[in-house]
């Protein structure tokens, strides 16, 4: 038979049990909202890049065409649009892996949840035996 004592000391550790849960919650949400804010400025800082590129290849293919008589090609501004788009593109890409890697989305407070409910039922089913 179950006590006020008996059944006192479960509530209190599954009281003390979701309150770790919802600590570690707020840990990973706050971990997943600074790999944002760092995906965002990666990602900005790529775009700003490759956007700086798109205009000097097209300033360099129009010149090209301007110029399709006369072979002097601009080597060194074809050359820094190019550079200027793949270093962009890199870099957002570089920043998305690490948002993806860092993000995690409360898989462990899932997975901590999950454990404390099979904890919970033999509990149950042991104080109820």
């Amino acid at each position: 038979m179950l006590t006020a004592a008996g059944i006192r000391r479960p509530l209190t550790e599954v009281a003390e049990m979701a309150s770790l849960r919802w600590q570690l919650a707020e840990l990973e949400l706050r971990s997943d909202l600074q790999a944002a804010k760092r995906l965002g400025m990666l990602s900005g800082a790529g775009l700003v890049a490759a956007l700086t590129g798109l205009p000097v290849l097209t300033i360099v293919l129009a010149g090209q065409l301007d110029s399709l008589i006369a072979s002097n090609f601009p080597w060194v501004t074809l050359s820094v649009g190019g550079l200027l788009l793949i270093g962009g593109l890199l870099t957002a890409w570089f920043g998305w892996r690490r948002f993806r890697s860092e993000f995690l989305g409360l898989r462990e407070s899932l997975d901590e949840c999950r454990e404390d409910l099979i904890w919970l039922r033999e509990l149950v089913d042991e104080r109820a035996a």
